[in-house]
């Protein structure tokens, strides 16, 4: 995390727990196997460290709709699956927002959840919510998976100065891989890459590259 003062910022490492996430998705029924519709819905709970910034304070949601085309059981073609979200955020601490959200210093974005800012006088509470949209392409096999991600997440309703050297949109590409294992187990390692142009950088997400795993059951 980098605290900054008049003329520079200062790097600190800090550790704890963050907020809980519980979410939920939802299939709707299709007659055809190879196209897939559903919806996803996610809420927060303020349970991270606050005095560390680990916590938005607020129950967040998102909503999302869910598209997928899945060809990997034809024989003449690479296994493909495709996929297709989009929806909303609804950012809900709108006194104090959420994040570093410091035009003076860019670089200095890297939250998740992602950083919004408190919401303006005059304007109503969905001023800080983001519209998302992402789609991805994945090629299954049996023990292995390669999977390519693309984020985009938009603060619709945040007007910025002419001279702003932020953006609020974030372009993420994701690629990776997932390990399947015995049992229904299986191990995911993906890299975040930020798209953003160096000119104008995200004003609420990622730093420029990240390194993650994720394992489940």
């Amino acid at each position: 995390m980098q605290e900054s003062t008049e003329d520079q910022l200062d790097t600190t490492t800090r550790g704890g727990l963050g907020d809980t996430d519980v979410s939920a998705k939802l299939n709707i029924p299709l007659p055809s196997e190879k196209f897939k519709l559903g919806a996803y819905g996610n809420v927060t709970f303020p349970t991270g460290d606050k005095e560390r910034g680990f916590t938005t304070d607020s129950n967040d949601i998102t909503v999302m709709g869910l598209g997928t085309i899945d060809l990997s059981d034809l024989q003449t073609f690479v296994p493909t699956r495709m996929h297709v979200n989009a929806g909303w955020r609804f950012n809900t601490n709108e006194d104090e927002g959420y994040g570093i959200f410091l035009p003076e210093f860019p670089d200095s974005n890297g939250f998740n959840p992602p950083g919004y800012p408190a919401v303006s006088d005059g304007e109503n509470d969905s001023y800080n919510d983001v519209f998302q949209f992402n789609a991805a392409i994945e090629f299954p096999a049996p023990q292995v998976t390669f999977f390519v991600e693309f984020d985009w997440q938009k603060l619709l309703k945040v007007d910025l100065p002419d001279d702003a050297t932020v953006s609020t949109s974030t372009y993420t590409l994701s690629p990776g891989v997932e390990f399947k294992g015995g049992g229904g187990s299986s191990f995911e390692l993906a890299a975040d890459i930020n798209l953003n142009s160096g000119d104008t950088p995200s004003g609420i997400n990622p730093p420029d590259w990240g390194l993650g795993s994720r394992s489940a059951t």
